[in-house]
């Protein structure tokens, strides 16, 4: 036996490689040999893989090893086991003539069995399980076989389509569940496959269940079995359905149809246009006339959409009387297989649209729900067809490859909306016009598209974005004053809903010079210059220096008459921006005061403020002993008279630790100040000067203590007035100082004078450093002190907030005792408008 097995096995092995032919030449089999076996035993070893039933199959005209194998097997790829047990047929490729026999396996065994269905078709999330034993859902894509038990399970606004082994093709809409089934695990398939419906619907193709004409109820069928209903369905189109309730619809547009109740009772045959309804436990209704088809209306039939971001189809049909509602359905191929897009809508809605498609023909259809549900023949296709064109943003290379289609992602609803700059170029796709023109420049406007025969053509829904300006750091209301034959220089910060091209550039209209002096991260520092004849309406255009004739944004001149020439002279120079300055200066710790002492403030700062300090004090050890404090203060600003006053308040309070001596105290004590800026340092001049005027006071809270032997609270009130200046030079480097007085209001309170120094730097953008020394002389309550701190800083400025950051370290013994051997400071404020 081992050797015969051997002997069929290298048998088998020389006919695939097309070596049999020379030495075991055979006569083709006839139907009488055939019948001789069969009354020998009518088994046969089957090319050595143990005892397998086999059948004799009788080739016919049109008939291929592939296509055999596709029939029986569900593979067209699996010739080999025609070939396998049937080792006479010599080297491929193979004619088969009509008559000869051929010998088929009508069991395969587990390496030989081919899939009961295949995914054909995916539209956006599906999911599956192919075998029964598989625990995981796993995503389906096209070419996943399904085994019998195995699950196939659509999400919403998805779709997929099984092509099972006898080429019977049913497609699942959104949130519909199906198990597939088979008469038998292992058995060749020539009588129809099987399917249960768990929930959701699914649609047999027109004509995809294939018969044979001379006996229609031969050849394929597919059963579907719901809870409530077993429906046998062959060639044609139907729908089957089951809703929340576990009622079936069985719809049949075409073919042949008929249903029974699960309970057993005869079964309902459905002629063409005609459906039932199983409810749960009860006998189908009787055969009932389905919905007619509603009617196309006219409207554009080619759509324009834009390369990687797809285009937008619609259409619109007349209502159908007494319907309940529609489907519509929008297939990329015209037997209505492969569905991209798909939605059920109320009676009063009879139109539709699809948002985010690639470029190609779509295929429509529209089926109307009657009173019952029961679905209706759909519409003969409407083919729709989208062209892609293409989008440049300004200044754009033409010779850049166009983008490829990117889909959306399927948790989200697809928009129409094409999101573009101002300036953008559509390029309208190949054979059609818009506007009038193959390109159109992007300005917010919609455009309108045709064909070049005349044919509408619906064009994108473009969303236009363009660039705004902030001038002098707000934003700009009111067009920019200038005048006719003099020059201004300004500060502009473009704002875009999106990146600024790395090119931008500003351009004048006729009549206006614009020069750069500067450009920075945040804006252009500029210089305009007005002809004494410049033309109306002026402007200035932003745009790419690569394309200066596509606008990507415009701030509005005012133009004014030109002054005399006479008083030319005394024309004082524009005030320059009152926001722009460089650099930001640092003020860590004024934003967490001390009573004994004085930081430097930012000068610059403008408008109200609110903002939150945090300091972190080390201890230092002391014969009257110390301990750990950390203070946080909330500090607010506001400003008057255009930022020239300003008023102030801070409240500190040590969240842990607590003050032993006078120079420690001050928590849960208002600090409140009144500021005069006299002077405003111009942040565009090479050398500038600022000064401001302080009068300040610490008010106590509890002068006596919260508790006994508490002296976290000043007994008195301090005044704190100063004055502060601030020097900068080529707009990168300032000097400033602080010099002032702190006074209790009594005969023998605290007398002493503070003064701080301090060096900033603008080191990049919004970062600049700096150093700051504090200094504390005179007398306190308790003792003389002379105090020296240092303090290294630095700002960030994220507009509206500025965050600071400093380090301070007491240089002496009374610094030590004023400001902590070492402290730590984090500030953050925000400018409120």
């Amino acid at each position: 036996m081992r050797a015969a097995r051997l002997v069929a096995l290298a048998l088998c092995l020389a006919a695939a490689l097309g070596f049999v032919a020379r030495a075991h030449a055979q006569a083709p089999r006839t139907p009488s040999d055939t019948a001789r076996e069969a009354r020998a035993g009518g088994a046969s070893s089957g090319g050595g893989s143990g005892e397998v039933e086999l059948f004799d199959y009788t080739v016919v005209g049109g008939d291929s090893c592939a296509a055999i194998a596709e029939r029986f097997f569900g593979n067209r790829r699996r010739y080999d086991i025609i070939h396998a047990y049937n080792p006479g047929m010599g080297p491929p490729p193979h004619e088969l003539a009509p008559g000869t026999v051929l010998r088929l396996p009508r069991r395969l065994s587990d390496g030989e069995r081919a899939a009961d269905a295949t995914v054909t078709g995916v539209e956006r999330r599906v999911e599956a399980r192919p075998r029964p034993a598989d625990e995981r859902w796993i995503a389906a894509e096209r070419g996943l076989g399904l085994f019998r038990g195995g699950r196939v399970a659509t999400q919403a606004r998805s779709a997929a389509e099984l092509t099972f082994r006898d080429t019977s093709i049913v497609e699942l809409r959104e949130r519909t569940l199906v198990i597939i089934f088979g008469a038998s695990a292992t058995t060749t398939r020539t009588a129809g496959m099987e399917a249960t419906l768990e929930t959701g619907a699914l649609r047999t193709p027109l004509g995809a269940l294939r018969g044979d004409r001379a006996e229609p109820r031969s050849g394929n069928a597919l059963r579907v079995v719901t809870d409530a209903a077993t429906a046998t369905l062959r060639g044609g189109s139907a729908v089957v359905g089951v809703d929340e309730g576990g009622t079936s619809r069985v719809s049949n547009h075409s073919g042949e149809a008929a249903v029974r109740g699960r309970a057993g009772g005869p079964w309902v045959t459905l002629p063409p246009d005609t459906g039932s309804i199983v409810r749960r436990g009860a006998r189908p209704t009787p055969p009932r006339p389905l919905p007619a088809a509603p009617s196309w209306l006219e409207g554009p039939r080619t759509f324009a959409g834009v390369a990687g971001e797809g285009g937008s189809v619609a259409a619109s049909f007349a209502p159908v009387a007494g319907a309940r509602g529609y489907r519509v359905e929008l297939a990329r191929r015209s037997d209505g297989g492969d569905v991209a897009f798909a939605v059920e809508v109320p009676a009063s809605v009879t139109s539709f649209e699809a948002h985010r498609l690639p470029a190609g023909t779509y295929y429509a259809s529209v089926a109307t729900f009657d009173g019952e549900l029961l679905e209706g023949r759909p519409t003969s296709p409407l083919a729709l067809r989208v062209e892609e064109g293409r989008l440049l943003a300004p200044g754009e290379d033409r010779a850049t490859p166009m983008p490829s289609f990117a889909p959306s992602d399927p948790s989200e609803e697809p928009s129409a909306e094409v999101r573009a700059v101002r300036g953008a170029l559509y390029v309208a796709p190949e054979g059609v016009v818009c506007d009038g023109a193959a390109e159109v420049t992007l300005t917010g406007a919609p455009i309108t598209c045709a064909t070049s025969a005349g044919e509408p053509v619906l064009a994108p829904r473009f969303v236009v974005s363009e660039i705004t300006t902030d001038v002098e750091g707000a934003r700009a209301d009111s067009p920019l004053a200038l005048i006719r034959g003099a020059s201004r220089r300004a500060r502009l910060e473009p704002r875009l809903d999106g990146a600024l091209p790395a090119d931008l550039t500003l351009v004048g209209s006729d009549g206006v010079r614009v020069t750069i002096d500067e450009r920075g991260a945040d804006g252009f520092d500029v210089t305009l210059e007005v002809a004494e004849d410049a033309a109306e309406p002026a402007e200035l255009r932003w745009a790419s220096a690569r394309a200066p004739g596509q606008v990507m944004g415009v701030v509005p001149l005012a133009l004014g008459a030109p002054t005399p020439r006479a008083d030319r002279a005394a024309e004082p120079a524009p005030e320059a921006s009152p926001s722009a300055r460089s650099p930001r200066l640092t003020e860590a710790y004024a934003r967490s005061p001390v009573v004994s002492a004085l930081a430097l403030t930012d000068l610059d700062r403008r408008g109200s403020t609110i903002g939150l300090s945090f300091a972190e004090i080390a201890p230092v050890a002391r014969s009257y002993g110390r301990t750990e404090r950390s203070r946080l203060t909330l500090a607010a600003d506001v400003s008057l008279e255009g930022d020239a006053i300003q008023l102030g308040t801070a409240l500190p309070l040590d969240v842990a630790g607590q003050a032993s001596a006078t120079w420690e105290a001050g928590s849960l004590d208002v600090y409140a100040h009144a500021r005069w800026v006299a002077l405003r340092r111009d942040p565009r001049a090479r050398e500038s000067l600022a000064l401001a005027i302080d009068l300040g006071a610490w008010f106590p809270t509890h002068p006596d203590g919260i508790e006994p032997g508490d002296r976290s609270g000043l007994p008195l009130v301090r005044l704190a007035p100063s004055i502060e200046l601030a020097y900068a030079i080529e707009r990168a480097f300032s000097f400033r100082m602080r010099q002032g007085a702190l006074l209790d209001l009594d005969g023998v309170g605290a007398r002493l004078w503070a003064s701080a120094y301090g060096f900033d730097l603008g080191v990049w953008g919004p970062l600049a450093i700096g150093v700051e020394l504090d200094m504390t002389l005179g007398a306190e309550l308790e003792a003389s002190l002379f105090a020296l701190g240092a303090s290294p800083q630095l700002s960030i400025d994220l507009e509206p907030l500025v965050l600071g950051l400093g380090m301070r370290f007491g240089l002496n013994r009374d610094g030590q005792a004023v400001f902590g051997a070492a402290s730590v400071a984090l500030s953050a404020s925000v400018a409120i408008e």
